[in-house]
């Protein structure tokens, strides 16, 4: 769902299908991730902001925000090699800025965290599709 909701959202914007691809990508990690670890509730939120686009997704999970900032720190470092699993986050880090940050679920305002990946839009990028 979180795929097929960033591609709906960049068939507006002129990029390319490999970024497009990379963001679906970056965002079912972000979601997989969530559901791994995480308490629901769950919410893919999307803003625009200064030339950027920044794809969130929200979870339940409450930590300080050290406490965040240090997890996703270890997991953007280098991968164990032998290890089955952990290479996601610092794949989507290696190929988009990374945010995570406190936030307020939309729905039931629930605290929670955010982990952003942010896109920067094509100087000649307009959100309305051509007529």
């Amino acid at each position: 769902m979180a795929r097929k909701e960033a591609r709906l959202l960049l068939h507006g914007f002129d990029i390319a299908e490999q970024t497009v691809q990379s963001v679906e990508e970056a965002v079912t990690e972000l979601a997989s991730n969530a559901q791994r670890h995480a308490p629901a509730p769950w919410q893919l939120r999307v803003y625009a902001s200064y030339g950027w686009l920044w794809f969130a997704l929200f979870d339940a999970g409450v930590a300080s925000l050290e406490q965040l900032r240090r997890r996703v720190r270890a997991a953007m470092g280098p991968p164990d090699p032998l290890a089955i699993g952990g290479r996601g986050l610092f794949l989507v880090q290696s190929a988009f800025s990374l945010i995570v940050r406190p936030a307020v679920s939309e729905v039931g305002g629930s605290p929670g965290k955010e982990v952003m990946v942010g896109l920067p839009l094509p100087t000649e990028a307009s959100p309305l599709p051509a007529a």
